[in-house]
């Protein structure tokens, strides 16, 4: 083992151009049980806008040093630490999705698949790379275009690759359902320093820059100094760095010390008797056989069947997957008529509706799972748009398992007898009054003449309408005011 406590300084900057800063960082160090420190260090740059890449690097960087804490590292840290930013991509990737959820229905709209291919395939995401020091060993994770260098005996040099194209980014965590994390394995040695940074950083110093800024330099100081230079060349990103050095004191590697005395003699007799065991073992095994053998005898032999090319194995865990999604979007559907006939029962209009707005949900995605069942071979849209849809379909297994939980726990509502609509009509005297409406007669189709008592003659309106009487001389009209009148309109009678 190594003995040493690695000193670090880190630095952070939204920048001159940028209002939010989505990049974060995390360290964390842990004494071990073997008398080492084990130490961490994340990076990450978040990418979204509106706070949605913030939430990104946060939580990935979270993810792992939770895990980290546990100490499930010892003994694999190559594997853990794949396996752990593997873990942080699923949950970056769900909470992008859930993010959406939430936004679409606030907004009144309908969440489907249109809306999640949106985000966060597009949208949400963090590339992230993570140094772990274990001893005399490193370990690097790295997912997207942040850095790892190692500056050693006056030069530097960068362990981990770019994974972008042409300035996009070829994966990043919570971009896509799975990563692919990359991973590096070396030694440490005394003096190392180790500087991790943001694209922010990386676009505006160059190498030699970094490395005359942090040789020989305190990590505080070199930290501070390497944002102040991302400023000066632009600060047109958010920029964020970690500096590491290991302590240049440390001259030789410290094996575990031998034990000596009684616990020697303790040893010696351990092994003394282990050697005998061996000899007793081989000599019951081995010798005795050869001194007595017995019949040989002849076993039928069996012809193992042909390996499954891992093409097939690929297919096979795809029908699998689509299965169980097919069965999971059947059993939603038996959960939905459970929930729509306890709306019915307690008279939940609300709940009702919400659940219908589900059910339309989860129509795309099943009809997806049950086109995909009937194929055998499956291209790479086929691919994209069960993942869509397995997601969907998750989101909305949760959305009815509260809603059930809602329907279930609310009293019943009162049901109220539906009246017919009352408006007021006018009589004779003026009087108002109210009735219900009465299905209006078909207007006549011509002119209908009648003569009332008087023996004036009048043009019977349709109802609904009014007139006004005609007067000899000046005529004044008068304002109209909409009233409703029964089937034939009143004479004035002059």
């Amino acid at each position: 083992m190594i003995d040493y406590k690695p000193v670090f300084g880190h630095a952070t900057s939204v920048g001159l151009a940028r209002e939010l800063n989505e990049d974060y960082y995390g360290i964390d160090v842990l004494p071990l049980e073997n008398g080492e420190q084990a130490s961490i260090f994340i990076i990450a740059d978040g990418m979204g806008g509106h706070a949605a890449g913030e939430k990104a690097s946060q939580s990935a960087v979270n993810v792992i040093l939770e895990a980290f804490r546990l100490k499930g590292f010892i003994d694999h840290e190559e594997e853990w630490l794949k396996s752990t930013i593997e873990k942080a991509n699923q949950i970056v990737y769900r909470e992008g999705f859930e993010d959406v959820q939430d936004k679409t229905i606030s907004m009144g709209e309908e969440f489907n698949l249109e809306a999640i291919s949106a985000r966060p395939g597009q949208h949400r995401g963090t590339t992230l790379s993570a140094l772990l020091l274990v001893g005399n060993r490193g370990f690097i994770g790295h997912v997207g275009d942040t850095r790892i260098y190692l500056i050693r005996d006056r030069e530097i040099k960068q362990l981990t690759q770019d994974q972008s194209l042409n300035g996009r980014l070829l994966q990043a965590v919570g971009y896509r359902e799975s990563v692919s994390p990359a991973t590096n394995v070396f030694e440490i040695k005394p003096g190392d320093y180790f500087a991790l940074i943001t694209d922010g950083i990386s676009r505006g110093v160059d190498d030699k820059k970094l490395l005359r800024t942090i040789d020989g330099v305190n990590p505080s100081s070199a930290a501070t100094e390497i944002i102040n230079l991302a400023n000066a060349a632009g600060g047109k990103d958010n920029s964020t760095t970690i500096v590491v050095k290991i302590p240049s004191d440390i001259t030789k590697m410290v094996s575990p010390p031998v034990a000596r005395g009684k616990k020697s003699k303790a040893v010696m007799g351990l092994i003394t008797i282990a050697s005998a065991m061996s000899l007793s073992l081989l000599f019951v095994f081995v010798v005795i056989p050869m001194l007595n053998p017995s019949p040989v005898q002849v076993e039928e032999t069996k012809v193992a069947p042909p390996p499954t090319t891992p093409e097939d194995e690929s297919y096979k865990s795809m029908e699998e997957k689509i299965q169980d999604y097919r069965d999971k979007a059947n059993s939603l559907m038996d959960m939905a008529n459970q929930i729509q006939q306890i709306c019915t029962s307690k008279n939940l209009i609300v709940e009702s509706n919400e659940l219908k707005k589900e059910l339309g949900n989860l129509a795309e995605p099943k009809a997806i799972m049950d086109r995909l069942s009937k194929q055998k071979e499956y291209s790479d849209k086929d691919e994209a748009d069960y993942h869509k849809a397995s997601v969907l379909i998750d989101l909305i297994q949760s959305s009815l398992k509260k809603l059930h939980d809602t329907v279930l726990a609310a009293p019943e509502q009162p049901r109220v007898a539906v009246q017919p609509p009352i408006v007021p009509v006018q009589k004779d005297k003026g009087e108002k009054v109210t009735t219900p409406v009465k299905e209006q007669p078909k207007p006549p189709t011509g002119e209908e003449v009648q003569k009332p008592a008087n023996g004036q003659v009048e043009a019977t309106q349709p109802a609904g309408t009014t007139t006004e009487p005609k007067k000899e001389g000046n005529t004044k009209v008068k304002e109209k005011t909409p009233t409703t009148l029964p089937d034939s309109a009143p004479s004035d009678g002059n």
